[in-house]
């Protein structure tokens, strides 16, 4: 196996463990949001509605995307979207 697939296995799998191993504390103002509007039963409307951008631009660069490596981006914009 070359390593450079070797690298791209087991490096992800080793994060992966030492994140499962040695969680972060988060601070106590870290849900403490800069918005605090209530809009369709979302609390911090301005925040989570701010997060369709990149939706919209993983949906741009998908349909104008030519290669894989272009399509690879399109869906890490678009997951941007669900975990930021």
């Amino acid at each position: 196996m070359p390593r450079a697939v070797c690298l791209a296995i087991a490096l992800p799998a080793l994060l992966a463990v030492v994140a499962a191993l040695f969680p972060m504390a988060l601070p106590s103002g870290y849900h403490d949001f800069a918005d605090h509007t209530r809009i369709g039963g979302l609390h911090p409307f301005g925040d989570v509605a701010s997060n369709l951008a990149f939706l919209i631009a993983g949906a741009f660069v998908w349909f104008r995307a030519q290669t894989a490596a272009e399509r690879v981006l399109a869906v890490a914009l678009a997951a941007t979207c669900f975990g930021s």
